[in-house]
């Protein structure tokens, strides 16, 4: 079999697109509009911290300009330290309790990646979550979050916002929204 194949089918490698990249800094908010709706997927890259005197403060998300919480479910497990998990949930637009604050150690930031599979589908919304950051300056605080939260609603996704529960983006924040296509 030719190497680009597994048991006999054609392996297709994605393509990503870079469709914005925004690095904001001294506001609470990011927001992505009018994406195309040609693709699987979008991926949503970030490099974030907030300057919140705090280790960590919520991030939270909205699609297409829907604040409600009632129209979202959350769940997020985490993982730090020796062995220590916990996790949260409810009806809340919650994408993450951990989005770094200015009391975590310098330089460190939230890194964290957001997909949102079949958002031009006419099903509910599914937005996938994965991030982690250096909380404190122990050796055993690296903590991990993993999370989903679910849109109850069939539209497209064309806009995507990303809030913070307190303070502003610092420097340095990124943000990079991909379109992803076979």
């Amino acid at each position: 079999m030719p190497p680009d194949s597994f048991y006999g089918f054609p392996q297709v490698s994605p393509m990503r697109v870079l469709l914005s990249e925004q690095t904001p800094s001294g506001v609470s908010s990011v927001e992505f509009k009018s994406i195309p709706n040609m693709y699987i997927r979008l991926i949503l890259e970030m490099a974030v911290r907030s300057s919140q005197a705090a280790t960590a403060v919520y991030g939270y998300i909205e699609l297409n300009g829907d604040a409600t919480d009632a129209n979202y479910q959350y769940a997020e497990t985490y993982t730090y330290g020796g062995g220590t998990v916990g996790g949260n949930g409810g009806a809340i637009r919650m994408l993450t309790t951990g989005i770094c604050g200015a009391n975590a150690p310098a330089n460190s930031f939230t890194i964290g990646k957001i997909e949102i599979p079949f958002y031009t589908s006419a099903i509910g919304k599914q937005v996938l979550y994965r991030g982690a950051h250096r909380r404190d300056a122990s050796s055993i605080y690296n903590i991990n979050y993993t999370s989903v939260c679910y849109w109850n609603n069939v539209a497209i996704v064309n806009a995507i916002k990303i809030l913070l529960q307190a303070g502003n983006y610092v420097t340095n924040t990124i943000f990079r929204l991909y379109g992803e296509s076979i």
